[in-house]
């Protein structure tokens, strides 16, 4: 789910919501759902093992000044506090993003995927759930950037995405770990947000959504 805020002190917050599917399953879907949201199909890469690491997740252009791409399930909770955030996404000019809840692969793996392209290895960020240290690597159940940030984002990680498939061609983080890959390479200044954008501590101790 991509939905593009508009954001601004004085003006009401105006959303506009698009889901992707997979083609097959866009194929069943009732057509009056189909007219109530902007559903759109589409096709995964073949040659990677995580369908949606190809998705079209950042593939649209903001209607608005900040684009927030959250996972079909997990939906921000909180619109007053989403708003906040987004509002101070916009203002700072940073990506925000929820730190990962655990490592996808060991820490000598970030060093050398680093090592590997000559980039510097910051892990100044620590995992929500075993606090190990970590470079800005952020579950992507909540991402938010400023309008201007996608385009330079969205080409590198593409680029990513291909990269690492081939040093990790079966994880399930891969689109994630892509992510973390660009945001390094792009250098791009980023905050972290509350874990609770992103898990439900009420419902599900500790579980992500």
């Amino acid at each position: 789910l991509e939905s593009k805020i508009m954001v601004a002190s004085t003006k009401k917050m105006n959303c506009h919501n698009t889901i992707w599917v997979l083609r097959d399953e866009y194929e069943k879907l009732d057509a009056s759902l189909k007219r109530i949201a902007d559903v759109r199909p589409y096709d995964p890469n073949p040659d990677l093992v995580v369908p949606w690491a190809t998705t079209p997740k950042w593939n649209i252009e903001p209607e608005g000044d900040v684009l927030i791409g959250t996972d079909a399930d997990v939906m921000v909770w909180n619109q007053s506090l989403a708003t906040q955030v987004a509002a101070e996404c916009f203002m700072k000019k940073k990506l925000y993003g929820t730190i990962g809840y655990s490592a996808p692969f060991p820490e000598s793996e970030w060093k050398a995927l680093f090592e590997k392209y000559g980039m510097k290895d910051d892990f100044d960020y620590r995992y929500t759930n075993t606090r190990q240290k970590t470079p800005f690597y952020i579950n992507m159940g909540v991402v938010m950037m400023p309008k201007e940030m996608l385009c330079e984002f969205r080409e590198c990680y593409n680029k990513w995405v291909v990269e690492v498939n081939k040093w990790h061609p079966k994880n399930y983080f891969m689109c994630q770990i892509a992510n973390a890959m660009a945001i390094n390479e792009l250098k791009l200044p980023v905050a972290d947000m509350p874990r609770t954008f992103n898990y439900t501590e009420i419902d599900n101790p500790g579980t992500p959504e």
